[in-house]
């Protein structure tokens, strides 16, 4: 209750009350912070104890000393639409967010990149999960997507002799899916990369029935490759697959 209510109680006008920021450098014991929707950079920069409201506000001169919540273990900023790159390398800074932050979460952040995880990794030494996409597309999935296996004595298969039965085990290709959004497909090319956007795309309601609460809804992507050879003749957009 108390993460949420900080994060609201500072929320686009953190700096126009030495109240609050007193508030925040109260926090000390606290591990687990919940800003969804809520985080901005403005506030990873406050609490990372690089803002000059921060400085001007501690009698401490150490490193350390100026960084708020110091024992946070743990934040979500789940579709936090105002946090940025820049959000992310100040949140990657200062000796008590080095020793104790484990738990990182920016599903649906959208004006992140992955690349903007790259402070995190190197400076968060006992970073343990990094993510950037629900749990729910963590781990392995079997698909129809392998080539079915040709043999020398018969001719290439019909077109229609693709569409197989997906429980044939030598035409499963196996898709790999990580927290950060890194994938490993079980194939030659076109094979690793990272999700470089996802997000959400809402459904109409279902027949009318549900309520809005209850309106489905699913999830859009798009993937970036490192092993992809744009072939000859192909247009020059097709370097970006």
């Amino acid at each position: 209750t108390n993460a949420v209510f900080a994060c609201q109680y500072l929320y686009n006008s953190y700096n126009s009350s030495p109240g609050r920021l007193s508030y925040l450098q109260g926090l000390t014991h606290l591990v687990t912070l919940d800003l969804r929707h809520y985080a901005t950079d403005a506030f990873l920069v406050l609490i990372s104890g690089t803002n000059p409201i921060t400085l001007t506000s501690t009698s401490c001169s150490s490193d350390n000393s100026t960084e708020l919540l110091p024992n946070l273990q743990t934040i979500s900023m789940i579709q936090s639409h105002q946090i940025t790159d820049q959000g992310l390398y100040h949140l990657s800074l200062g000796s008590y967010r080095a020793q104790h932050l484990q738990y990182i979460d920016i599903t649906l952040c959208r004006n992140t990149t992955y690349a903007g995880t790259f402070p995190l990794r190197d400076n968060l030494t006992h970073l343990k999960v990094l993510r950037r996409q629900p749990k729910w597309l963590d781990g392995i999935f079997l698909t129809p997507f392998g080539k079915p296996p040709l043999n020398p004595t018969e001719d290439e298969p019909e077109e229609e002799d693709l569409y197989y039965d997906v429980h044939q085990a030598d035409r499963i290709e196996k898709h790999i899916y990580y927290a950060d959004g890194t994938f490993q497909f079980e194939r030659e090319t076109q094979s690793a990369g990272f999700v470089a956007d996802l997000f959400d795309i809402p459904n109409e309601k279902d027949n009318g029935t549900a309520s809005k609460q209850q309106e489905l809804h699913h999830l859009g992507d798009k993937l970036q490759y490192n092993n992809f050879d744009v072939q000859p003749g192909w247009p020059d957009c097709t370097s970006k697959l």
